[in-house]
């Protein structure tokens, strides 16, 4: 290519590649039961909470991506910028699978209910995989 030349976009493939994406997310939203949380600190941490047990009355017991029904799980990082991940749920729990002994994390909020959970670092849902 010499410099005089312009190389010309695909705007055919761009097209469809946008209108599958379009397509997905809509599925998604339209047929899915996705579970959404708001992780505040995802953004600082870069790792979201992903909550594996849970104190009731009577012990610690099984919660979170542990009893989910949800297909999706729907991460909002910024409600300002509208900066939002999903991710199928299979995927997540493959990596609190991964990330279970390496990012154990417990949470009590000021009413005193305690979680446990896994802290699975934002890079591993964005690439599919762990680094």
């Amino acid at each position: 290519m010499t410099s005089t030349s312009k190389r010309k976009a695909n705007w055919d493939l761009d097209r469809l590649d946008g209108e599958a994406a379009e397509h997905m997310l809509a599925q998604l939203l339209k047929e899915s039961n996705i579970e959404v949380k708001h992780d505040k600190q995802a953004m600082k941490t870069g790792r979201v909470f992903i909550e594996t047990e849970c104190e009731y009355k009577t012990g610690w017991g099984p919660s979170g991506i542990n009893v989910t029904e949800a297909e999706a799980w729907a991460f909002v990082l910024d409600l300002e910028k509208n900066i939002t991940i999903t991710i199928k749920t299979e995927w997540l729990v493959s990596l609190v699978a991964l990330y279970k002994d390496r990012r154990p994390l417990y949470m009590e909020n000021e009413e005193g209910y305690a979680t446990k959970g896994i802290g699975v670092p934002l890079n591993a849902i964005i690439r599919g995989w762990p680094d």
